[in-house]
C-alpha cells in the first residue's frame, strides 16, 4: 500500500520519521525500516534518514507494509492478579495455530522453580485450554517458544497446536524471528548506530547475567540498536536482538555503560536514580514481531509503546 503526502506549512520541519508515524499510524521503528528499505521518497528522490526534515511543498511517500490490525480480536482481557496486583492482557491475533499478545510489565511468563502462581501460563491455559498440551514442557511453559523478561513488556506469540510449536521452535533456532523493541536508556548515546557484541554468561550472583569472554564461559550475543530520539538525560533506542540469551538487551546497554531506565537489576549504584523512581517500571517494550506462518506466509505484527511510556517521553526534554 502506497501513501502520498504534501506538507503544509504548519508540519514543515518535523523529523520525516514523526511525520510518516503520526500520519500513517505506526510506530516510528516501522517507519525507519521503511525508510532503511528505499520504500520512502521525497519529490521522487529515495531517502535514507529518518530525521531529515519535512518543507513546505514536499511530496512525501510511503510504501506501507501490510501488518496485522492492532486488537483485531479481544481489546482487552482482565482478571489476572499476581501479588496484588491486577494486569490487562491485550490480544491482538486470535489464529488456529497460534495468538499474539501483548504482556504487560510486571507479570512472570511463566513460574521458575520458585513454582509462582498467578502467571501468563496460568493465563494461557484459562483462556486457551488447548494449549495445555502444547509444547516442551506444557504443564509449566503451556504454548510457550519464547519470553519475555518479567519486567518488560510487549509482544509474544503463543502456539496452539504442537506443529506450529515445533515449526517456529525451528524459526527461533534458525534465527528466522525477526523481533524489535524500544527501550530507553540512561543518559546519551554517542552513536547513532551500533552492534554491540559482548559475550554472556550467569553472574556470580545468580539473578543477574553478565558480559564475560568466552574464554570465561561466556556465550555468543549481539544486539543492533539505532538511536531514535536523545534527550538531555536519556536515549530512545530501536533494539534489535540478533541473538536470544536471557537479559541480553539489559545486559548488553549495562554493559555498553548505558543502563536501561527503570531497571532493577542492571544498574550502576553510585548513580543518582531519579528517573528510574519516576518511571517506576522498566523501560524495554516489544514493538515488532515477524515470523512465518504454518503455510509458510511471513506475518507481521507490531505494538505501540503502553501510554505509562509516551506519556513518560513527554517529560523528557530533546536534545538540541
Amino acid at each position: 500500500m502506497q501513501a502520498s503526502f504534501l506538507i503544509i506549512e504548519s508540519q514543515a520541519g518535523q523529523r520525516l520519521d514523526k511525520f510518516l508515524a503520526e500520519q500513517c499510524k505506526s510506530s516510528r521503528a516501522q517507519v525507519q525500516k521503511w525508510i532503511k528499505n528505499g520504500g520512502v521518497t521525497v519529490n521522487g528522490a529515495a531517502i535514507a534518514v529518518p530525521h531529515y526534515a519535512v518543507k513546505k511543498d514536499d511530496r512525501v511517500e510511503a510504501m506501507t507494509v501490510k501488518s496485522a490490525p492492532l486488537n483485531s480480536i479481544v481489546p482487552i482481557i482482565s482478571g489476572l492478579q499476581n501479588d496484588g496486583a491486577a494486569y490487562a492482557i491485550r490480544v491482538i491475533a486470535e489464529e488456529p495455530d497460534y495468538i499474539v499478545i501483548e504482556k504487560p510489565a510486571g507479570l512472570l511468563v511463566h513460574p521458575t522453580e520458585l513454582h509462582e502462581k498467578h502467571t501468563l501460563a496460568d493465563w494461557i491455559v484459562a483462556h486457551y485450554p488447548e494449549c495445555a498440551a502444547v509444547g516442551d514442557k506444557p504443564d509449566i511453559r503451556p504454548g510457550i517458544v519464547h519470553r519475555l523478561d518479567k519486567e518488560a513488556s510487549g509482544l509474544m506469540v503463543i502456539a496452539r497446536t504442537q506443529e506450529f510449536f515445533d515449526a517456529l521452535k525451528q524459526q527461533f533456532k534458525t534465527r528466522e524471528v525477526q523481533k524489535e523493541y524500544q527501550a530507553l536508556t540512561h543518559d546519551v548515546l554517542p552513536e547513532d548506530v551500533d552492534d554491540i557484541d559482548f559475550p554472556i554468561a550467569r553472574s556470580t550472583q545468580e539473578a543477574r547475567m553478565s558480559a564475560r569472554p568466552l574464554s570465561q564461559g561466556g556465550k555468543e550475543a549481539r544486539t543492533e540498536y539505532e538511536v531514535m530520539e536523545r534527550y538531555t538525560n536519556a536515549t530512545l533506542v530501536r533494539v534489535i536482538p540478533k541473538t536470544g540469551r536471557t537479559h541480553q538487551i539489559r545486559v548488553h546497554f549495562f554493559a555498553l555503560g548505558y543502563p536501561l531506565i527503570g531497571d532493577p537489576l542492571y544498574f550502576n549504584k553510585k548513580d543518582k536514580r531519579k528517573l528510574d523512581a519516576a518511571l517506576g517500571r522498566l523501560f524495554l517494550h516489544a514493538t515488532r514481531m515477524q515470523f512465518a506462518n504454518i503455510t509458510g506466509e511471513t506475518i507481521e505484527y507490531e505494538s505501540a509503546l503502553p501510554e505509562k511510556l509516551e506519556t513518560f517521553l513527554k517529560t523528557l526534554k530533546v536534545k538540541q
